[in-house]
């Protein structure tokens, strides 16, 4: 029975994380949503994430790695989460097996960055549907994903998402405002 527990606590965390998730979609659709800010260490909450993810099953036969310098943030952690677990879930989903994807964050001149890559690159037609609702190739079930992580991004972090198609590389990038990094 003890050999249980972990997965049981993560299997737990992961429907509680979902559920929260879900509360805040309709909170958005409502007018509702409560954002709560405050200072968080950026590498902390990126790993704990990316460790969570790793347990995923879109992230079997893939590698999830994270990178990036000790710093704080101004922001509300779990809105930063459901961005950056839109983010990673997708890039993984649309990653072969035996590749990696990679979360990195660094400080710029207007604020952070945190960038979500995975190798490959994305059709034009594709691209130019990013961001809005219900739109994927993936299914028709599907497409709430980008489109709410653009949300939570712009409308309540103070945030920009972008995609950024790189040689090889497709990328997405959370852009945070001034108001938030600070050295560790």
């Amino acid at each position: 029975m003890n050999r249980h527990v972990p997965l049981l606590r993560q299997s737990a965390l992961t429907m509680l994380q979902e559920v929260l998730y879900q509360y805040d979609v309709a909170a958005v659709e409502n007018g509702k949503l409560a954002v709560q800010v405050a200072v968080h260490d950026v590498f902390r909450v990126v790993t704990r994430l990316v460790e969570q993810l790793r347990e995923h099953p879109v992230s079997r036969g893939r590698k999830l790695l994270a990178d990036g310098p000790e710093i704080r943030v101004s922001t509300d952690a779990k809105l930063l989460r459901h961005v950056l677990s839109n983010l990673i879930v997708n890039a993984l989903e649309a990653s072969p097996l035996g590749s990696a994807v990679r979360v990195s964050w660094e400080v710029e001149p207007s604020g952070l960055r945190l960038d979500v890559d995975n190798t490959g690159s994305m059709a034009p037609e594709v691209a130019l549907q990013l961001f809005k609702r219900y739109v994927s190739t993936k299914g028709e079930d599907r497409g709430l994903g980008l489109y709410m992580a653009k949300v939570f991004a712009e409308d309540h972090l103070g945030g920009r998402l972008a995609y950024e198609p790189l040689p090889g590389i497709t990328r997405f990038s959370l852009y945070l405002p001034n108001s938030a990094p600070s050295s560790k």
